[in-house]
């Protein structure tokens, strides 16, 4: 042995091949504790709940108390939380909307779509397809 050690390809291959590995592992693992608040949309931790809801086998999670009663009266109920002038339903995350001051776009089918925020439009602009429902 002359003390000297080629590092081939193979090696730099394996290396980048671990590494590949390791950052899937973790991205993976990332949204494992997180779940979608149904009402306003946000990204909730699970492991520090706020408010959670069982509904027909499945359960929700939300930010606040007040985007649970939201769901309580809204989902639970059929009917709007505030107002009788609520009138449509946002496809993204169906939160009862008001027409009249709600955000809106034109779908794929050429129907008026409304939403309850930015960040509910923008997800159905994005992939209108597969929120496809009135």
């Amino acid at each position: 042995m002359s003390g000297q050690f080629s590092m081939g390809i193979t090696l730099y291959l394996n290396i980048a091949a671990a590494l590949l590995l390791v950052f899937l592992w973790l991205a993976s693992r990332r949204g494992e504790n997180t779940a979608r608040d149904p009402i306003c949309g946000m990204t909730v931790d699970i492991s520090a709940l706020v408010a959670t809801r069982h509904h027909d086998a499945h359960q929700y999670y939300f930010c606040s108390q007040r985007c649970a009663e939201k769901f309580d009266s809204q989902i639970l109920t059929g009917t709007p939380s505030e107002s009788s002038t609520f009138d449509r339903i946002d496809p993204v995350c169906l939160m009862t909307v008001d027409s009249r001051t709600a955000l809106n776009a034109i779908g794929p089918d050429a129907a008026t779509y409304y939403f309850c925020g930015e960040g509910c439009r923008t997800e159905f602009l994005a992939s209108p397809a597969s929120h496809h429902r009135r």
